[in-house]
């Protein structure tokens, strides 16, 4: 399935089968919206994806109806969030843990043309050593990808920027914490 934006067609062919997609950027630049639009482009070619909305103050659904009916938040009307396209699933809230991650993404199918995981360091913040369980739990999904052959588009953050270096381009190392999203990531959007 195409991501709807002919110039990253092209770059990386569209969400192919078995790929692991990192995308990341500053905070509040619209990581989540961009997956919004990916996933409202895969519902118009009627290809079904899955939205794991893991960040608990996120109203995922205020996001595609805004992408769908090309209007702002302030002016969804309640029959807007209540007509999502079918071809969109979503979830979330019972997802709390890495195992519980595991358990949905495990139960994944060709059923599905996309999968988005916004946003994975939910899960491996702050409890023990995260960049390990962070490394483990890419590896895992790259491993999904290609035994379910289904893409997973992970949304991941970026680090603060180190004194001095505001100003410029972040790059991958920049991605919040292990360089597994560089080693297991088949594309990594910034």
């Amino acid at each position: 399935p195409k991501t709807g934006y002919p110039e990253l067609d092209t770059l990386i062919s569209g969400f192919v089968p078995g790929h692991l997609y990192t995308l990341s950027g500053e905070t509040n630049l619209g990581k989540t919206s961009l997956a919004c639009n990916f996933v409202v482009h895969l519902a118009r070619q009627k290809r079904r994806t899955l939205y794991l909305a893991l960040e608990p103050d996120r109203r995922l659904v205020d996001y595609i109806a805004s992408v769908e009916t090309k209007k702002p938040f302030k002016d969804l009307k309640d029959s807007d969030l209540r007509n999502i396209n079918e071809y969109i699933d979503f979830t979330g809230g019972e997802v709390r843990t890495i195992e519980d991650l595991a358990k949905v993404i495990e139960k994944v199918t060709d059923r599905y043309s996309l999968v988005v995981i916004d946003h994975l360091g939910y899960f491996v913040r702050g409890s023990g050593d995260w960049i390990s369980q962070q490394e483990d739990l890419l590896k895992g999904l790259a491993r999904l990808t290609k035994d379910r052959r289904v893409p997973i588009l992970i949304i991941a953050h970026l680090s603060k920027p180190t004194q001095g270096s505001e100003n410029k381009t972040p790059g991958m190392d920049r991605i919040k914490g292990s360089s597994a999203f560089k080693q297991d990531s088949t594309e990594v959007l910034l």
